[in-house]
C-alpha cells in the first residue's frame, strides 16, 4: 500500500498523535478524537489508519457534512498519495459516486451513510464509520450514528466508530458515550488577531459587510473569506463591492451550497497572479476546506437555521447569533497558512451573548426525512436508537403524520410499498412522493424537473420569481439552455429520470401547481381578501402585493416564512379547484353547516380539504339542527337573545325569591324546584327550550315565544299553585287596587303603593306563607315616595304624623286625616269628587 505523501508545507500536528490513535481503536470499537482547524484530521487520519491490523483490508467510510468538503477532501487525499479520485480513496455525494472496486476509504454525505445502512445493515467489508466535523450536529451525521451503533450493538461489535471533531460539546459527548478513549490533538493555526466593533451598529448587514471588506483590502493583505448567513446577503453584499471595487484587483466569488461545482472550485482555487480573490460564503465554508491564500476572515457573526413549528406545520428560516465554538471555527480560516486576521462585526459585550456552541439540527428541523428513515428502520418512534439529542416527541410525532398523509406509512407508522419506493429515492419525502405520484398522471418527467429545481433551490435566470410556474417557463425556455444553474437542475434531472427508470422525455409544458400540491397538500391555500391566504392547515400567509398571482383564487404555497403569526410566502403556482378535487378526493370532508346568519338559520352543505371550503350550497336544516344552531348562539350571545318581557322577567324573580328565602332547602319541595338563574338556564337550554322551537328559523318567530308561559312549562301545576300562593305576583290593598309586588330585592319583596290606599290597615302585608312582611314604599299622590316601612302600625303612630303637615300643604285638596286608622283607604284621592 502506498504511504502518505506530506502536504508540500511539512508534517500536520495530528500526526503525533497518530500511534495513540491507532492503539485505542485497536483496544476499544469507539473513540473521539478532538483535533483544532488546521491539525489534519480530516486529511490525514483515514489513510492512516488503512494499515491497522484490526482494518485488516476493510474499508473506512468517512461522513462530512457537506458536499463540497466530502468532494474536496477526498481529491485531495487522492492527490496526496499521486492517485486518482475513485482509486484507493473516492466519494459518494447526492447523485454522484466516484468510487472503484478497489476503494477503501469512501468519504461520503448528505444521508448517503443511511442509505447505505439501510440497504444493508451489516455494512459489509466495512470495518470503520468515522464522523468527521460532528460538533456541527447535522440531522444527518445523528440519524448516521443512531443507526451506526445500533448496528454496533446488535448485528456489528467489531464495527469501530470514530468521532472527530474540532470544536465539540466534549461534556455532552462523554455523557452520551460514556468511558470511551478521548485522544486530543494540538492544531496547526498561526496566530490571529481579533477585532470587535467599538459599539454597536444600526446600518444593514450588507453595507457593515462591504464596509468591513472595503477596509481590509486597504489595510491588510492576502485573500478574504466572508461569512454571511445566506444567499440574499451574499448577493446584495457582492451588488455594494462590484461598485466599490477595481475588478482588475480583485476577483469576486460566491460559496454556498447552490452555487455550481464550477462556481465552488473557482472559489477554492489559489487567486490569479497580482490578484486578491474576496469569497463570499455562506456557513459552508466552516469547515474542513482549507482555502490557500486565505489570511483575511470577515465574520457578520450570524447564520440562518430552520426553526420547525409544530403549532404552524412548518419551518420558518431565522437568523441567529453563531454560537462561540462557530465563530472559533471561522477564524481559525484566517491562521491555515500564516498569520491572520479576523474582523468580527459585533461588539466584545455582544459575544457574550453567544451560545457556547450550535443547536443540533434535530432540535429545530423538520424531522420527515428522519421519520422516513427511522420508518424504513423499523423503528417509526426511535424506539431503541440513541441519540446525543433525541428527537422531540412531537415534531416526531408531526413527521410520522406527514408521511402518513404522503401515502408513505399505514395508520400505525410501518412503512408500505409506496414509503419504500419513497425512501429509495435520494429527494425530501415529499418530492419522492410527488414524483412517484406524477407516474400515475404521465407527469413523472416534469416532476424530475420540478424537484431538482426545489432540491437544488436553483431557479436561473428568474431567481426572485414568486411565480413557480413562471419560473419553470424560463427553464423551459431554448434561451436559458446556456443558464448555469438551469442547465444545472437539467442535470439533476435526468438523473433523477434514471434513478426512477423513466424515459426520458423533453419537457414543454407543466402543471406546477398540480405536482407541487402532491407535494404540500396541506399548503394548497385558497385567497381571503387582498394579498392575504389561507393554507389548508389553517395558516395565514401573505404574498407579495406585486405578484400576478394576487388575483387567483387557489394557489399551492411552498416556501414559507413561517416565525411570526402571519406567515410570509416566497413562492407558489396555480392550482385550480377542479384539481384539488379531484387529486385529494379521498381526503375531501362534506359537511353540512347551520349557523345564525342575518337574523335567521342557514344551512351550507360544504365540501372542504382541510380548513378550506372548495364547495358549499344552501340547504334547509331540520329542526334538530336549527335548535342546535340556535342553542350555540344563545349561549354565544347571552338570554338577552330571547325576548323575556315583563312578565317572563317577572317569573324568573318571583321564582329565584321563593326558591332562595321561602322553601325549605332541604325539603322535597326545594329539591325538585327549577332553578331559573341565567348560569342555570343556558346550561339546560335543551331542555325548557327545544319542545317550542319545531319550525323556528327566524329571530321574529323567536320575539313572538310568549317566555312566560315557556318558563311555567318547566313547573308542575303544584309548583305553580305553590308558587302563586307563597310569591303572588300582585296584591289588593285595602284601597282596591291590585299591585305587583317586586321580587328583585334580595329577601325583602317590595311594594309601591300611595299612602292613602292603605288607611286604616294596621297589619303589615306579607307574602312567604306570611312568614316575609312586605318593604313598604309610602308613596304621594304623585307616587313619589314619601317613606319606607316593614312595620305599618309603626308607621302610622311614628311617621305619619311627620308627613302630614307637609302632605296637607303641598295636596290640599287630598285626604289626609288625623287618625289613619279609621278612615275609610280609597284610591281616589281628592277631597271633593264631581257627582
Amino acid at each position: 500500500m502506498k504511504s502518505i505523501n506530506k502536504h508540500p508545507q511539512g508534517t500536520f500536528p495530528v500526526e503525533e498523535i497518530l500511534p495513540e490513535l491507532l492503539k485505542a481503536l485497536s483496544l476499544n470499537n469507539r473513540c473521539i478524537l478532538i483535533a483544532p482547524p488546521g491539525a489534519g484530521k480530516t486529511t490525514i487520519v483515514p489513510p492512516a489508519l488503512l494499515n491497522a491490523a484490526w482494518l485488516v483490508q476493510k474499508k473506512i467510510i468517512m461522513l462530512e457534512p457537506r458536499r463540497i468538503a466530502a468532494r474536496r477532501s477526498a481529491e485531495f487525499m487522492a492527490e496526496c498519495r499521486g492517485e486518482r479520485c475513485g482509486q484507493t480513496i473516492g466519494y459518494r455525494i447526492r447523485m454522484e459516486s466516484v468510487v472503484g472496486p478497489e476503494t477503501l476509504i469512501e468519504v461520503v454525505t448528505e444521508g448517503v451513510l443511511t442509505r447505505m445502512l439501510q440497504g444493508d445493515a451489516e455494512l459489509p467489508g466495512t470495518g470503520l464509520v468515522i464522523f468527521d466535523e460532528y460538533h456541527e450536529r447535522s440531522i444527518h451525521a445523528d440519524t448516521g450514528l443512531a443507526l451506526a451503533l445500533d448496528v454496533q450493538k446488535n448485528i456489528r461489535p467489531d464495527l469501530k466508530i470514530l468521532i472527530m471533531s474540532a470544536t465539540p460539546d466534549k461534556e455532552k459527548l462523554l455523557q452520551f458515550f460514556g468511558s470511551v478513549p478521548v485522544i486530543e490533538s494540538g492544531g496547526k493555526m498561526f496566530p490571529v488577531s481579533t477585532h470587535y466593533l467599538t459599539h454597536p451598529s444600526d446600518k444593514r448587514l450588507e453595507v457593515r459587510t462591504a464596509e468591513a471588506v472595503m477596509r481590509a483590502l486597504r489595510k491588510d493583505t492576502g485573500d478574504i473569506l466572508v461569512f454571511l448567513p445566506g444567499k440574499a446577503e451574499i448577493k446584495r453584499t457582492r451588488h455594494l463591492l462590484e461598485d466599490a471595487i477595481h475588478t482588475d484587483d480583485c476577483t469576486l466569488h460566491e460559496l454556498h451550497g447552490s452555487a455550481t461545482r464550477a462556481e465552488q472550485d473557482a472559489a477554492l482555487r489559489p487567486a490569479e497572479t497580482g490578484k486578491r480573490k474576496i469569497i463570499l460564503a455562506t456557513s459552508i465554508a466552516e469547515t474542513s476546506l482549507t482555502i490557500d491564500g486565505v489570511r483575511v476572515v470577515i465574520d457578520s457573526g450570524v447564520s440562518r437555521v430552520s426553526n420547525f413549528s409544530v403549532r404552524r406545520g412548518m419551518a420558518g428560516l431565522i437568523t441567529v447569533p453563531v454560537s462561540r465554538a462557530t465563530a472559533d471555527q471561522r477564524r481559525g480560516r484566517a491562521g491555515r497558512l500564516e498569520e491572520g486576521v479576523c474582523y468580527r462585526l459585533w461588539t466584545r459585550q455582544d459575544d457574550m451573548q453567544h451560545p457556547e456552541h450550535t443547536q443540533p439540527e434535530i432540535i429545530t428541523s423538520d424531522l420527515t426525512s428522519l421519520a422516513l428513515e427511522l420508518a424504513q428502520w423499523g423503528t417509526p418512534h426511535a424506539e431503541g436508537l440513541a441519540f446525543p439529542d433525541p428527537p422531540p416527541p412531537e415534531m416526531l410525532s408531526y413527521a410520522i403524520a406527514t408521511l402518513h398523509t404522503l401515502g408513505a406509512t399505514d395508520k400505525s407508522g410501518r412503512l408500505n410499498d409506496f414509503g419504500k419506493k419513497m425512501n429509495r429515492l435520494p429527494l425530501h419525502p415529499r418530492y419522492s412522493a410527488m414524483l412517484l405520484r406524477a407516474i400515475e398522471h404521465n407527469l413523472a418527467n416534469e416532476a424530475c424537473l420540478l424537484a431538482a429545481m426545489l432540491e437544488e433551490n436553483s431557479h436561473g435566470t428568474n431567481k426572485n420569481t414568486f411565480d413557480l410556474q413562471e419560473q419553470f417557463e424560463t427553464y423551459l425556455d431554448s434561451s436559458s439552455a446556456n443558464n448555469r444553474g438551469a442547465s444545472h437542475v437539467f442535470e439533476y434531472a435526468h438523473k433523477l429520470e434514471k434513478l426512477a427508470g423513466i424515459p426520458h422525455r423533453s419537457v414543454k409544458d407543466i402543471n406546477t401547481g398540480f405536482l407541487l400540491a402532491i407535494a404540500y397538500p396541506e399548503r394548497v391555500a385558497k385567497r381571503q381578501t387582498g394579498n392575504k391566504y389561507q393554507l389548508a392547515q389553517g395558516m395565514v400567509v401573505t404574498i407579495p402585493e406585486d405578484s400576478r398571482l394576487m388575483t387567483e383564487e387557489y394557489l399551492v404555497i411552498t416556501d414559507v416564512d413561517g416565525a411570526s403569526a402571519v406567515g410570509k410566502a416566497f413562492g407558489a403556482a396555480v392550482i385550480d379547484k377542479e384539481e384539488i378535487l379531484s387529486l385529494f378526493r379521498e381526503l375531501l370532508v362534506n359537511e353540512e353547516v347551520v349557523n345564525w346568519i342575518d337574523n335567521a338559520v342557514r344551512g351550507k352543505q360544504r365540501t372542504k380539504f382541510g380548513v378550506l371550503s372548495l364547495r358549499e350550497k344552501d340547504f334547509n336544516p331540520t329542526d334538530t339542527q336549527a335548535q342546535e344552531c340556535l342553542f350555540r348562539h344563545i349561549r354565544a350571545n347571552g338570554l338577552s337573545f330571547l325576548n323575556f318581557g315583563t312578565e317572563g322577567t317577572r317569573f324568573i324573580e318571583r321564582s329565584e325569591w321563593c326558591r332562595l328565602y321561602v322553601l325549605n332547602q332541604g325539603d322535597e319541595a326545594a329539591a325538585g324546584w327549577p332553578v331559573l338563574t341565567p348560569e342555570a338556564l343556558l346550561a339546560t337550554l335543551e331542555q325548557w327550550l327545544a319542545p317550542f322551537l319545531a319550525g323556528i328559523r327566524k329571530k321574529k318567530d323567536i320575539d313572538a315565544l310568549h317566555m312566560a308561559e315557556v318558563l311555567q312549562a318547566m313547573f308542575s301545576y303544584e309548583q305553580l299553585h305553590m308558587l302563586d300562593r307563597l310569591a303572588p305576583d300582585t296584591i289588593t290593598v285595602p284601597g282596591g287596587s291590585r299591585i305587583q309586588i317586586h321580587y328583585n330585592q334580595g329577601e325583602k319583596p317590595l311594594l309601591a303603593v300611595r299612602l292613602q290606599e292603605l288607611f286604616g290597615q294596621i297589619d303589615t302585608p306579607s307574602v312567604g306563607g306570611g312568614r316575609v312582611p312586605l318593604l313598604i314604599h309610602m308613596l304621594s299622590p304623585a307616587h313619589r315616595p314619601l317613606a319606607i316601612t316593614q312595620d305599618l302600625r309603626s308607621f302610622w303612630v311614628n311617621t305619619y304624623p311627620e308627613v302630614l303637615g307637609q302632605m296637607r300643604r303641598k295636596y290640599p285638596r287630598h285626604v289626609w286625616p288625623d287618625d289613619p286608622l279609621s278612615a275609610a283607604p280609597t284610591n281616589k284621592t281628592k277631597r271633593f269628587q264631581k257627582r
